[in-house]
């Protein structure tokens, strides 16, 4: 059964941390992730033409890393932009909550609609 929760959580949840240091923890996160090189290693070299020379395909391949990330980026911050705009949508408080709650069970419902099609 379903029980509305009477705890309501706190708004800021431990220490604040400078963006800085936030972006610092991501750097420090993914660079050593094996999955990224990996990845790298086994996809880009297709798209190098044939026959170039060592140093024209690392510069492909820089290349086509900055391509990768500069997307990447791009896609981080349509997703930031557009998860701010939905908070400023819900509001803040008990009703925003509730607001949210219901538009998340409609994305929800939604995509299920969509894959059941």
């Amino acid at each position: 059964m379903l029980r509305r929760s009477t705890e309501v959580p706190e708004e800021g949840r431990g220490p604040a941390r400078s963006l800085r240091r936030v972006f610092l923890d991501g750097v420090l996160v993914n660079v050593p992730n094996p999955k990224v090189v990996l990845f790298f290693l086994a996809f880009l070299p297709q798209f190098v033409p044939s026959g170039a020379s060592p140093t024209r395909a690392r510069v492909w391949m820089v290349g086509l890393g900055a391509s990768v990330s500069a997307i990447g980026l791009l896609v981080g911050l349509g997703y930031t932009f557009a998860a701010d705009a939905a908070r400023h949508l819900v509001g803040g408080g008990r009703p925003g909550r509730d607001r949210a709650r219901y538009l998340v069970g409609g994305v929800y419902l939604a995509l299920g609609l969509l894959v059941a099609r």
